[in-house]
């Protein structure tokens, strides 16, 4: 009899221990899925707020968004690089282009007929060579009235 009762306990002992196992498995891996799920949503809402951070903001000189003038002045910022010394600007606007340029405040010219006006702003890294740098572009729409 007592072969048979050690045997019991014996099943019993090796039930109880692989269900502790496969249940302790499957809520790590539940927390580890969890955790990773946490981790990625972190990093993709910091890669967000660093481009927006990063984003060209284009303005018309003092705000504007209309001209009465000839010529209309944009204003380009909001771009985050270590040395503001090194960026280039240009812009292109119908025949206009400014070419590549190191002031952030550039003068669109012979805005002749009424109407909306699309610029074209061209952001670069690199002063040397401008086109080969990382190139950020955003468009802006005016009026000359």
């Amino acid at each position: 009899m007592r072969f048979g009762t050690i045997n019991y306990w014996i099943a019993i002992l090796s039930l109880v221990c692989v269900s502790s196992f496969s249940c302790g498995y499957i809520v790590a891996n539940a927390n580890t899925s969890t955790t990773d799920k946490l981790n990625n949503n972190m990093k993709a809402a910091t890669l967000q707020a660093e481009q927006q951070k990063n984003e060209i903001t284009i303005r018309g000189k003092d705000g504007a968004t209309c001209t009465t003038s000839n010529e209309f002045v944009i204003v380009v910022s909001g771009v985050q690089i270590k040395n503001i010394e090194d960026l280039r600007y240009r812009v292109f606007c119908g025949d206009f282009d400014s070419q590549w340029v190191s002031n952030g405040t550039i003068t669109i010219p012979k805005l002749h007929e009424p109407g909306a006006y699309t610029a074209r702003v061209r952001v670069s890294d690199n002063p040397g060579d401008p086109n080969s740098g990382d190139v950020q572009e955003k468009t802006f729409t005016f009026f000359k009235l």
